[in-house]
Parts: structure tokens; sequence; C-alpha cells
């Protein structure tokens, strides 16, 4: 019953510590697919004419790649991409 106990504390403490690694993986994931999400929005708008001059590509690109790092802000502290100064 103790080993059982014992065992049963350990897993536990190995299942929160390989949760932790994976939401570290799963918020580089997230901000992964929102970088190539914006850049292929960027793209598409380019390629099919609905930004055609320049002033309107630089300043809608900016927009969405701004647009894509708020979405990224809440997954942003558990990411590798955050590091916090000491």
């Amino acid at each position: 019953m103790i080993a059982q106990t014992i065992a049963g504390c350990i897993l536990a403490l190995v299942g929160m510590l390989l949760a932790f690694g994976l939401v570290r993986l799963a918020a580089n994931i997230v901000v992964l697919v929102i970088a190539v999400a914006t850049c292929g929005a960027v793209i598409y708008c380019i390629l099919e004419r609905v930004w055609s001059d320049w002033p309107t590509i630089c300043i809608s690109s900016f927009a969405t790649g701004f647009t894509g790092a708020l979405l990224c802000l809440p997954v942003l502290p558990f990411s590798s991409f955050y590091r916090k100064k000491n």
C-alpha cells in the first residue's frame, strides 16, 4: 500500500513536469502557426491584388504583422520566445 502511494505520487509529479514541457511546445506551435498564417495572408493579398501599390502593401503588411503579434500575446508567457529580465 505504501509503495503504491509513493509510486502514484512520483508518477503524478512526472506527469506534471511532462505537461509543463508540453505547454511550452504547444505555445511555440501556436506562435508558429500564427506567424505562418500572417505571412500567408500577406502573400494572398499581394498575389490577389487586394493590395496593389507600395504604400498600401507596406502599411497593410505592417498592420497584419502587428495583429499577428497581438494574437500571440496570450501564449507568449508560456513560449520560449518570452525571456524575463533579471
